[in-house]
């Protein structure tokens, strides 16, 4: 679910996809020095840049967070929509590059 913020009492939401997309555009700038396994170059940088498509279509319809009266963000979506959405997300991204759907899993993991 999106990035969620509040400023002056307003909500700022950010889609996850957009997050992932800017990320992705930081890689060309990385030290090429720092970077270990350079064949896996462009794997990791679609993993960067498609790491968060799982939440395209949770965050075309967000949904309110009673407890908290603000927006679900993506730390506290409800289980069960949000695994439904990793497994479709890393399943889609595998098929753009095998080691970049093991990555995506592997970062879905850690929230869980």
């Amino acid at each position: 679910m999106m990035i969620v913020s509040t400023h002056d009492d307003k909500y700022q939401l950010f889609t996850q996809h957009n997050h992932s997309i800017l990320s992705g555009q930081f890689v060309p700038y990385w030290r090429d020095d720092l970077f270990i396994g350079h064949e896996w170059f462009k794997d990791v940088q679609i993993a960067i840049r498609e790491h968060d498509k799982a939440w395209i279509p949770l965050d075309k319809e967000p949904i309110w967070n009673d407890e908290k009266e603000i927006p679900h963000s993506f730390m506290d979506y409800p289980t069960e929509p949000k695994l439904k959405a990793y497994t479709n997300g890393a399943t889609e991204v595998e098929q753009l590059s095998p080691y970049a759907g093991y990555l995506n899993s592997l970062h879905f993991l850690s929230f869980l």
